[in-house]
């Protein structure tokens, strides 16, 4: 798409700069001192404008580059903190749901989810506000858990973890799409 935009930004002002620089100094009557010094700053224009295309271009290249840099390097930590978290939800899955509220991953999840959101991918950040969603209830109901009742039998306590897991994968097959390109 960019550069279907880019085509068009380049071939219609070449049709105008090659239709002014060989009609307009015999339309204006011009001499042949100013016939030059008009087509130097023909010339100018059209190389100023190609820079700048070639600049934004550039730019969009370069942006692209460093997000996909910086998905690279932050994804493999946040993917084994997903794997963690997943882990650990399941071995304290017959812990008192009570004690929910203190057990760690419930408050490492919320910021290792903010850190996948930053990876600036749709897929990925689809799937991280899936996890917050799913946070929120399950912080609701572990206020509404009874004293005989189990980690593992709170409400949304398994498909946070299952939403967990799918984010993990998410950034596991986006890293292998991405070795790929």
């Amino acid at each position: 798409m960019l550069i279907f935009f880019l085509l068009i930004f380049a071939i219609v002002p070449t049709a105008v700069f090659l239709t002014t620089a060989l009609t307009a100094p015999d339309l204006l009557g011009y001499n042949q001192s100013q016939t030059f010094t008009f087509y130097g700053s023909v010339a100018g224009t059209f190389f100023s404008y190609y820079g700048l295309l070639i600049t934004v271009f550039t730019l969009t290249e370069v942006r692209s580059l460093s997000r996909r840099y910086f998905f690279k390097m932050r994804s493999p930590d946040i993917r084994k903190d997903l794997d963690n978290i997943s882990k650990e939800m399941s071995n304290l899955q017959s812990e008192p749901a009570q004690e929910l509220k203190t057990m760690s991953f419930m408050s490492r999840l919320p910021s290792v989810v903010r850190l996948a959101k930053r990876l600036d991918n749709s897929d990925i950040k689809k799937i991280s506000r899936e996890v917050q969603k799913a946070y929120k209830s399950l912080k609701h109901e572990s206020e509404r858990a009874d004293a005989v009742e189990k980690c593992g039998q709170v409400k949304d306590y398994w498909n946070v973890q299952q939403k967990v897991r799918e984010l993990s994968e998410e950034i596991k097959i986006q890293n292998s799409d991405m070795m790929v390109k």
